[in-house]
């Protein structure tokens, strides 16, 4: 919860990307859940945490734009 509290102020200069839906981290070039790629990570032991970016990972892109061709 301490990574998506964007409240907190003593950040890295690190930047960790998570999907603005699902909440995907992107990590060493894949798309892991929150809690895997948090551990694959390891920035829940570092000092300070990273700053976020969020985006959009392939598979919400791909639901998204599916739901889309039916409007």
């Amino acid at each position: 919860v301490e990574v998506l509290d964007a409240a907190r102020r003593d950040r890295s200069a690190d930047i960790l990307t998570i999907c603005s839906w699902c909440k995907a981290v992107f990590t060493n070039g894949v798309w892991w859940e929150l809690e895997d790629g948090l551990r694959r990570t390891g920035i829940l032991s570092s000092i300070a945490l990273p700053q976020i970016s969020h985006g959009i990972c392939p598979a919400c892109s791909e639901r998204m734009s599916r739901k889309g061709e039916r409007l």
